[in-house]
C-alpha cells in the first residue's frame, strides 16, 4: 500500500467518523445537508457609528461551527468589512439557533462548519423638503409662506374673460 492510498483511506475514515458526529466538524456539501436557521438571525443588525459615517456596505462572510444540537459553538470571519461590522455580524450569528445539519444517508444530526454571508446595506433616508416646500419650485401657503397678492386687474388683460365673468355674475 503506497502513501497516497493510506492518505485517501484516512480521509475516508475521518469523514465517516465526522458524519457519525465525531469530534471534528464536517463541511456542508455532498452527504452533509446544511443546518437551517430558526427565525431571522440578522433582521435587526445595527450599524456602528463608524461604519455609518464611512458609508460602508457589503458582505461579511462568516464560518460557524454548529454542533449536532444546532448551537453555534464558535464563529470566524472569512472576509470582513471592518468598522465594527464584523463583530456585529459575529454577535448576531452567535445568538442564532439552527436546526442541525444532517447526514443525507442516515439523517443523523451532526456537527458542521457552515459558511454564512451577512449583508450590510445602509437604509436610504429620503431628503426632507425645506419648511413650506413641496417638490421643486412649489410652496405650500403656511407659517413661512404667504399667499400671492393680486396686482391690478388680472382678468382685465384677457378681454373676453371679463365678459364671461360679467355674464356669470348675473350682470
Amino acid at each position: 500500500m503506497n502513501l497516497a492510498s493510506i492518505a485517501l483511506a484516512t480521509a475516508f475514515c475521518l469523514s465517516a467518523l465526522w458524519a457519525r458526529g465525531g469530534d471534528e466538524p464536517a463541511l456542508v456539501g455532498g452527504d452533509v445537508l446544511a443546518p437551517t436557521a430558526i427565525g431571522q438571525c440578522f433582521a435587526d443588525l445595527k450599524y456602528t457609528d463608524e461604519a455609518r459615517e464611512a458609508q460602508v456596505e457589503g458582505l461579511v462572510i462568516l464560518q460557524a461551527d454548529i454542533d449536532g444540537a444546532g448551537k453555534v459553538l464558535s464563529t470566524a470571519v472569512l472576509r470582513g468589512l471592518g468598522h465594527g461590522l464584523d463583530e456585529v455580524a459575529q454577535a448576531a450569528l452567535g445568538a442564532c439557533s439552527f436546526e442541525p445539519a444532517r447526514s443525507a444517508a442516515t439523517g443523523a444530526a451532526m456537527r458542521v462548519l457552515h459558511t454564512v454571508p451577512v449583508r450590510f446595506k445602509l437604509k436610504q433616508v429620503p431628503e426632507q423638503p425645506a419648511a413650506g416646500r413641496v417638490g421643486d419650485g412649489l410652496a405650500l401657503v403656511g407659517e413661512d409662506v404667504l399667499p400671492p397678492k393680486m396686482i391690478g386687474d388680472c382678468l382685465g388683460n384677457l378681454g373676453y374673460t371679463r365678459k364671461l365673468v360679467r355674464r356669470g355674475s348675473g350682470a
